[in-house]
Parts: C-alpha cells; structure tokens; sequence
C-alpha cells in the first residue's frame, strides 16, 4: 500500500504528494549534493595537493637546500676556533662591497657555513662564508630555488603583483580603512580552502549513517564491507578514507587560515581587541640598591636581576 502526505497549498487548497513523489525529491536532493561535493573536489583536490607538497618542501627546508648547494652551506673541513663575525663581515663587504647587509644567521653545527642576509638594489642575496676561514664560499638568490618557489606557490600562487581592493570587517572595531588591498593569489587559495570545508561536509552527509530496520547504520560509517565488489568498494574505501581524514584535515586547514590574506588578518584583529597586543614594561625594584643599578647608574628592572 502506497503512502501519502498532504500538504497545504495556495487558497486554501490541499495537495498530496505520495511516496513516490517524496522518493524523487528525496533523489533529486541526493543527486544535488553529489554534485556538489564533486565540484568541491574539483576545488579542493588540485589546492590540497599544491599545499601538501609545497609544505612539505617548506618542513624539509634544511636537508633540501644541503642537497642542492652542499658547497654553500656546508665547509669543506671543520677547523678547531671559527673566527669572529666581524672578520666574516669583512668579508663579505672585500667580496661584494656594493651589498647591503640586513641579518646574519650563525651555523646551526660545526659543518654548516654562515649566511649573511643582504640587499643588491633590493633584491635579496644569500651570502655564505667559511667561519674557520672567513672564505666567501658563494652568495644565491633565496626566491630561486625550489624552495623559495614552494614558499611563493604556498603564499600566493607565485604572484604578489596583482591587488584587489576589498571591505573588511575588522574595520568596525579596529579603527583601520574599510578598503585595503589584498594578493589575488592570495585570495584565490583562500577561497579554494573555503570549497575544501564544502567538500568535507557534503562528503560527511553523503557518509552520514541512514536510519534503517536495525538503528541508525554506525558500522557503515566506521566500517568497511568486504564483500562489497567494483563501484561500491572503491566508494566505500573512499568514504572510509575521507571520515579518517577529517580531524587532521580541519585542524591543518584551520590553522592555515589563520596565516591567509583575509581571513587570517580579521581573526588576529579579533584576537587583539579581546586581548591587546602592548607591551607592559615590569614594574621598578622597589628597593634600590647598588646591585640593582646598571653600568651607567640607571634603575633597572626587577626581573632583570641574577
């Protein structure tokens, strides 16, 4: 016996809908949200795939550039005393006078060389030295190797240039412009991170256990039946796949939110106007002593003292 729903309709008239015609809707919504969640996929697996990769180059910065510019980065022979920066510094400037330097970074151990940060008409420079020697050992554009394309790529696409102005909300609270200018790249992979959380969703419902005879189906959703065979195991490995990846999945997507363009800077703007951002110097020892004055006489702090 088929079944029927009444409904009311315009004027006070009735109209029945029957099983078959809740069957269809129910199917056409169905069919609807697959759709959804493969072009979500469509999105989000190419944006998945350059993050992963890109972030992988980026976590595994060290052990790549070693590879790739061993003559730079590493000495040739470890001396007993490295010399002082001053006379690397020197260096650098008898070997390249027109460079500006802006940091140095010391040898993380005993085979690696010192890299002086520095500037050639504002582009960037990567100059190595030889602490035992005080040896220029080379310098290298740090935007162009691989690790600095997976570093543009996981940023911005590889493209900073090209700006869009945008209303931000933050502005209700930050006092800030209401336009400011943002990196279309930028943009673009913050938006295909927003169809990542679309596929995760829509791939959750799809997955989601119906309620049948027996209960809600919770080993379906946990499970996997071996005997199912072609189209349906591979769909079921996949839902398997996607349901133990979620949690890690949010979380990594999340967090890198927070680093976005649009996104990431209105959550830090949240995060200050609940808990501001300044500096609060330490209140004065209370007790002045001799200990407690620095070389030129000054009062210092209390939880500066030994």
């Amino acid at each position: 016996m088929s079944t029927a729903e009444f409904t009311a309709g315009s004027a006070g008239s009735t109209t029945v809908r029957t099983s078959a015609d809740l069957a269809a809707a129910s199917r056409s919504r169905w069919m609807w949200l697959w759709r959804v969640h493969i072009y979500a996929g469509l999105f989000a697996i190419p944006f998945i795939l350059v993050m992963a990769t890109t972030g992988l180059v980026i976590l595994y910065t060290q052990p790549i550039q070693d590879a790739l510019q061993g003559d730079l980065r590493t000495v040739a022979e470890v001396g007993d005393t490295p010399v002082g920066l001053e006379a690397q510094l020197d260096a650098v400037w008898t070997a390249h006078p027109d460079y500006a330097i802006t940091a140095v970074t010391v040898p993380v151990d005993d085979r690696h060389s010192t890299r002086f940060d520095a500037d050639d008409a504002s582009t960037p420079r990567h100059v190595f030295v030889d602490p035992y020697t005080a040896e220029v050992l080379g310098d290298t554009d740090p935007d162009g190797d691989i690790v600095g394309l997976a570093n543009r790529l996981h940023g911005h696409l590889n493209n900073d240039a090209v700006t869009v102005g945008l209303p931000t909300v933050s502005a209700l609270w930050d006092g800030g412009e209401v336009m400011r200018d943002y990196v279309v790249g930028d943009l673009v992979l913050e938006l295909l991170g927003v169809w990542t959380f679309v596929l995760i969703a829509s791939g959750l419902y799809l997955r989601w256990p119906r309620r049948t005879r027996d209960g809600p189906g919770w080993r379906r959703f946990f499970g996997l039946e071996v005997a199912k065979k072609g189209r349906a195991r591979w769909r079921d490995l996949h839902g398997i796949s996607g349901v133990a990846m979620t949690v890690m999945l949010l979380i990594t997507l999340v967090s890198g939110l927070a680093w976005s363009a649009y996104w990431g800077p209105h959550v830090t703007s949240i995060a200050n106007a609940i808990s501001p951002n300044v500096w609060t110097d330490a209140p004065p020892s209370g007790a002045g002593t001799r200990g407690d004055l620095d070389r030129l006489g000054n009062q210092t702090n209390w939880n500066t003292h030994d």
